[in-house]
C-alpha cells in the first residue's frame, strides 16, 4: 500500500477525532457532557485557551523520507518508493480547577492511545511505540498529558 503525506496526515487525524468524539464527552463531565476541542498543528489555536475546559492539540512531525527501491510501471515511468517515518504527538490539557483533572486526563489519554495502538490506517500507515506521559504541570492553570506514537508508511512517487 502507498499513500501521500497529505493522505497520511488526514487519516491520522481522522482516526483520533473519530474515537475522541465518541468517547471523550462523558469522561470530562458526566452530567452535561461536552466534547473537548481539538486543535490541529497550530490551526485556529487561540492565543489564550479557555482555562476551565479540557482540550487537545495534535501534531504530526515527519522524521525521515528515504528511498527504498525503484521500479518501472507499465507505461515506462520510473517510480521511487519512499519509507516515511515520523512521530505523532497529542497533548491533552487538563484544567487544574477541576479537582479530578489527573484522573480525567489519564482516561482521555487512554482514549487517544487507543486511537493508534496496534492499528493501521486505511492507506497503510502503521503505528507503533504508543506511550502516555504525564501528568506534568504545564502552567498555573493546566496539567498536561502527552501521547506519542511512531508511524511509518510508504509513498510511491513518479520521477519526472
Amino acid at each position: 500500500m502507498s499513500c501521500s503525506i497529505i493522505t497520511a496526515k488526514d487519516e491520522m487525524y481522522a482516526m483520533f477525532k473519530s474515537r475522541w468524539d465518541s468517547r471523550s464527552g462523558t469522561i470530562v463531565n458526566s452530567t452535561t457532557p461536552y466534547i473537548p476541542h481539538v486543535y490541529y498543528d497550530g490551526l485556529n489555536t487561540p492565543a489564550k485557551p479557555p482555562t476551565n475546559l479540557f482540550y487537545a492539540k495534535i501534531e504530526m512531525n515527519s522524521k525521515k523520507e528515504s528511498p527504498s527501491c525503484f521500479r518501472n510501471n507499465l507505461d515506462g515511468l520510473q517510480n521511487v518508493r519512499y519509507n516515511c517515518t515520523g512521530l505523532l504527538e497529542i497533548n491533552i490539557f487538563c484544567p487544574l480547577s477541576d479537582k479530578e483533572n489527573a484522573d480525567k486526563g489519564l482516561r482521555l489519554s487512554i482514549v487517544a492511545r487507543d486511537s493508534y495502538s496496534a492499528k493501521q490506517s486505511p492507506s497503510g500507515v502503521n503505528f507503533y511505540n504508543v506511550s502516555i506521559k504525564g501528568p506534568i504541570k504545564y502552567s498555573e492553570v493546566f496539567a498536561k498529558f502527552t501521547i506519542t506514537t511512531d508511524y511509518k508508511y510508504f509513498d510511491v512517487r513518479t520521477s519526472a
